[in-house]
């Protein structure tokens, strides 16, 4: 019984950082398509300048080179990558404007294999956030890993594969939530995918939603008094017994 008081007390004073991230595809912007473009966005960038300020759904979209709060590290702009035809509704013609272009970055640039990256430094720590990654593949055979705060989240990870090939209807997508233990967040892309002639990572959008739900974390301070509590209680238990 006081291993499990305890266990319940540590589990309390934690908050889990990442949930299991999820890999799939979207068709569109409307209900239903895949994507969730409904509620509280942080950010959501766009790879291309004229879809600045689109508005699809509640997220409005900026440019990545502009936005505010982000620092993008790429090392290179493909500004008509992509013609997708999500459909007729306005929502997915906004977001055939957000997907058209994309950043990638040479994979032997770096040995840390995190060559492309995205950092933000405004979270609220304690709050519970989704992040939703989208990638449009013109039919590479391309393969990279995901990293959220340097731990690999996706392990070789294809655009190419997921969405089937070229597909103008149909792009991939990763998403995940999580509750920020910290105030900044950076997403990296990069490393060496096993049976991929290209391991060059690409980011064609990206949204970071603020789902709520603040968790309650204890201080150190409060956290400590919490352990002396629970080791009195100990303690009065085994004199009683004595």
């Amino acid at each position: 019984m006081k291993r499990f008081f305890m266990t319940a007390l540590l589990g309390a004073a934690c908050a889990c950082a990442s949930a299991t991230p999820i890999v799939g595809v979207f068709t569109g912007a409307d209900a239903g398509e895949g994507l969730d473009l409904s509620g509280t966005f942080t950010h959501a960038l766009t790879m291309y300048s004229p879809a600045n300020n689109t508005k699809v759904g509640d997220a409005t979209f900026q440019y990545y080179g502009s936005a505010p709060g982000v620092t993008t590290a790429a090392g290179n702009l493909n500004v008509s990558w992509y013609t997708p035809d999500y459909g007729t509704s306005a929502a997915d013609n906004g977001l055939e404007l957000v997907m058209h272009s994309l950043i990638w970055s040479n994979a032997a640039n770096s040995a840390t294999g995190q060559v492309l990256t995205l950092t933000m430094n405004d979270l609220v720590v304690g709050q519970t956030y989704k992040f939703q990654l989208m990638f449009a593949e013109q039919g590479f055979n391309r393969g990279f890993d995901v990293f959220q705060d340097n731990v690999k989240i996706v392990d070789d990870f294809s655009p190419w594969k997921v969405a089937g090939m070229y597909n103008g209807r149909q792009s991939a997508l990763i998403t995940n939530e999580f509750v920020a233990t910290s105030s900044t967040l950076s997403i990296g892309f990069g490393g060496t995918a096993a049976g991929f002639s290209d391991n060059n990572p690409i980011l064609s959008a990206f949204t970071l939603e603020n789902v709520g739900g603040a968790v309650n974390v204890p201080e150190p301070g409060s956290l400590a008094l919490l352990l002396a509590g629970a080791g009195l209680l100990g303690f009065a238990r085994r004199a009683r017994r004595i």
